[in-house]
């Protein structure tokens, strides 16, 4: 699932270097504004909602961390079914 997500963020995110888990947010200048319409594309690719709480691209310091908030939404949209 981590490679499937890290795969989204990366069509969706133009980025001049390789993005890894271990690259940092702000190294992909991404803003608020890009950071919501990453989002919506996770969302629909994943067929979830994420929460509004984390729709704030300072909350994460890396991909790792905008990944591991994308899991467990899936797994919170898991358990609700």
């Amino acid at each position: 699932m981590r490679e499937q997500i890290l795969e989204c963020i990366k069509k969706n995110v133009n980025a001049e270097n390789e993005i890894t888990e271990d690259t940092p947010i702000v190294d992909l200048n991404i803003d608020s504004i890009k950071m919501i319409y990453l989002l919506i594309e996770v969302e629909k690719q994943f067929e979830i909602e994420i929460d509004d709480s984390n729709l704030n691209y300072k909350n994460y310091t890396c991909i790792k961390d905008l990944i591991d908030m994308i899991e467990e939404q899936i797994g919170n949209a898991g358990s609700a079914e």
